[in-house]
């Protein structure tokens, strides 16, 4: 078989149920799935049919939506549906998967898409847990889509990733600056309703130890700043972001990057802000630390001013600024 997982073939075998799984996961193949070998068995008892479509599915850039949405899933899949007088049964084993998120690409993912229906929930779908490799580390996807009201429960684990790996530079900007290094962990946790990516809310937190990232240009323009030296003001090798996700808006409730591997470094600088998933822009503001009497916890308050950094644009290549507060340090020291 040729075609789509929304063929009419198929369609008219297992019918409105097995639209509507391929639904509550918003897979759409643009009809480049091939299904070789294709077995058909079926029965017919009192206009009814039941019976089972099996094959070895093959897909070529397909795209699924749980919670994130992924693009250009080249996937190999024993699959095999089973009719029902109740509706259809998938049970799908995914030998092999790859597939993008973003510039991220994720590859050898393993693991099962399964039925999971409830009375309430006939289509509802447990989704893996799929394990694979992004950036050089280990991603695990589990989730569940279909439940009532087409909600759906998505987590992602990303653990030993490379930073370099995960937002590679563009080549054609002919750029010569160095490229952000680190070691990434993540988690995100999702929920939400298909087709409604306004309801989408979630929480997670993101990690990058043993760093040489490209902020540099913020710790330069702290330096200028406060008329301090490099060996004072070290290259900062630690990010740890905790955030919540309203629709497509991540809150970065917590930022903190500091300078050391481990983030026990002498300097850092902590703040909050905002993130767009779909653009993947940030807009922050951070305010400098340190621990040595010269760089105290007023170290953003000098020269008769309040000072923050702030960092807008694509999270990967972010446009760093100081903004400057009118107003005497001293008055605000004494609020």
């Amino acid at each position: 078989f040729d075609g789509g997982l929304r063929d009419p073939l198929l369609l008219s075998l297992a019918g409105n149920p097995w639209r509507d799984v391929l639904d509550a996961i918003e897979l759409h193949d643009g009809g480049r799935t091939r299904i070789d070998p294709l077995r058909i068995d079926l029965a017919a008892s009192d206009d009814v049919w039941t019976g089972s479509v099996s094959g070895q599915v093959e897909t070529d850039h397909a795209s699924m939506t749980t919670g994130v949405h992924v693009e250009d899933v080249n996937a190999r899949i024993e699959g095999k549906i089973d009719l029902t007088s109740d509706g259809v049964e998938v049970d799908l084993d995914v030998a092999r998967a790859d597939a993008r998120v973003r510039k991220a690409n994720a590859h050898g993912l393993t693991g099962a898409i399964r039925s999971a229906s409830t009375q309430e929930a006939p289509h509802r779908m447990s989704i893996g847990p799929l394990a694979g490799e992004m950036g050089g580390g280990r991603i695990v996807i589990e989730g569940t889509a279909g439940d009532v009201d087409g909600r759906w429960g998505a987590s992602v684990l990303l653990r030993n990733a490379h930073l370099e790996a995960l937002f590679p530079s563009d080549d054609d900007e002919g750029t010569d600056d160095e490229q952000a290094t680190g070691v990434v962990d993540a988690s995100l946790f999702l929920r939400g309703r298909a087709g409604a990516s306004s309801e989408t809310r979630g929480v997670g937190d993101f990690r990058v130890m043993d760093g040489h990232l490209k902020t540099l240009p913020a710790l330069v323009a702290v330096q200028q700043v406060l008329h301090l030296s490099l060996p004072v003001v070290a290259a900062i090798g630690f990010i740890d972001v905790d955030f919540l996700i309203i629709g497509g808006t991540a809150l970065l409730n917590d930022i903190r990057l500091a300078s050391g591997g481990s983030g026990r470094g002498n300097f850092s600088l902590t703040g909050s802000g905002e993130f767009n998933l779909e653009t993947f822009d940030v807009d922050a503001r951070l305010r400098p630390r340190g621990q040595w009497p010269i760089i105290s916890d007023v170290i953003g308050a000098v020269q008769d001013h309040f000072y923050q950094i702030s960092m807008t644009g694509h999270v990967g290549d972010p446009k760093v600024d100081v903004v400057v507060f009118p107003g005497r340090a001293s008055a605000g020291r004494n609020r």
